[in-house]
């Protein structure tokens, strides 16, 4: 989808006047027409891949929390220079990647999906 046809869904779903789509789902919080945009956006971001943008996500934070690194026992061994480009990153974003897909394409089954985080890193 080019960006004039997304903006174009997107103002859409911005500007529709049906009432359901501003009822609020009790436990994301979110109006029907937020999920909406949150689930067209995020279709729009998976086009780039998988793990392209799950590489981009844990670059952008260990960039800006560099301490982190430590508490992912897969990345402490590994140079920051080299992260980025490591296979292991790779796998892991696309491992997070595909756990979010989960929980915004089965938004109505959303509350399943809140479960203790994991210490395994």
């Amino acid at each position: 989808m080019d960006q004039v046809t997304l903006k174009a869904d997107l103002d859409a779903l911005t500007t529709a006047q049906n009432v359901s789509m501003e009822e609020i789902n009790p436990v994301t919080g979110l109006t029907t027409r937020e999920r909406l945009l949150v689930q067209r956006s995020w279709q729009e971001l998976l086009k780039l891949g998988r793990s392209t943008v799950g590489i981009e996500i844990f670059d952008r934070y260990f960039t800006m929390f560099p301490q982190y690194i430590q508490a992912f026992k897969k990345f402490r061994d590994i140079p920051v220079e080299k992260l980025k480009s490591h296979p292991r990153l790779k796998a892991h974003g696309t491992t997070v990647l595909n756990a979010l897909d989960s929980i915004v394409g089965r938004w109505r089954c959303f509350r399943f999906y809140f479960v203790p985080p994991s210490f395994n890193h």
